[in-house]
């Protein structure tokens, strides 16, 4: 029996030796019972499910924050500082312009001789001048002429800004370089006939129709204008 598994041994060793497929090792180790981590480590990041966009009631540059990112806060607290300098620089600049606006009555008042005076007249209403000498001296006549040239827009303009030159300065009219044409309309009327109010009721509607809704006249109402201008100058009388 010894002699069989020598015999049997020695040809396996042999072909093992001479090229065969190789031995495959086996690894043994003792089963044991050990913990499992249920834990994963990762990276990620956080969606809040809700969130708040913070915008000022004003626009500006902003100063300081007064929280920190996450900090909690409470309702009414102050969160954000903007930079005064750029509405220092509106209000700077909003003061300058009332100041130039009402500048005639500065100067009125300011004069340092001791006499009353009274307001000085305007020189420039809703961005028109109306000083007498910005003004020919046949307003309708020129008027009359732009019109036929097709200068309606100014045609207009300058019948309706001469209406007001010469009832500030005929009539006594204290329109202001603010007033609007209803201001005008307004203070012209209750100056009563001196100033021609039916008039200056019928210049103002076609020139804001014109103006402001695009409504041309006609040919005969504008003639008819022209024809009917009731101011005589004081130097012409």
């Amino acid at each position: 029996m010894r002699a069989l598994f020598i015999l049997f041994f020695v040809p396996v060793l042999a072909f093992a030796q001479a090229g065969g497929p190789p031995f495959i090792p086996v690894n043994m180790m003792k089963v044991a019972a050990t913990p499992v981590s249920n834990t994963v480590n990762a990276v990620g990041a956080l969606i809040a499910e809700d969130s708040v966009v913070l915008r000022p009631e004003i626009d500006g540059r902003i100063d300081r924050l007064l929280f920190s990112e996450g900090q909690p806060v409470k309702k009414g607290a102050l969160l954000v500082t903007l930079d005064s300098a750029d509405q220092r620089a509106r209000v700077a600049a909003a003061i300058l312009w009332v100041l130039w606006k009402n500048r005639h009555v500065l100067i009125g008042r300011g004069s340092g001789d001791g006499l009353a005076r009274g307001p000085a007249a305007a020189r420039v209403v809703m961005g028109m001048e109306v000083s007498p000498e910005t003004l020919p001296a046949d307003v309708p006549g020129a008027a009359w002429a732009l019109w036929c040239q097709g200068h309606h827009p100014q045609a207009l303009g300058l019948l309706y800004r001469g209406a007001i030159s010469r009832v500030i300065e005929l009539a006594n009219v204290e329109i202001q370089e603010s007033d609007t044409e209803g201001d005008c309309l307004r203070r012209v009327d209750q100056t009563g006939s001196a100033a021609h109010p039916d008039y200056f009721r019928g210049i103002t509607g076609i020139w804001s129709g014109l103006a402001y809704a695009g409504r041309c006249p006609e040919d005969r109402e504008v003639e008819s204008l022209c024809r009917q201008w009731p101011f005589v100058d004081r130097r012409d009388a």
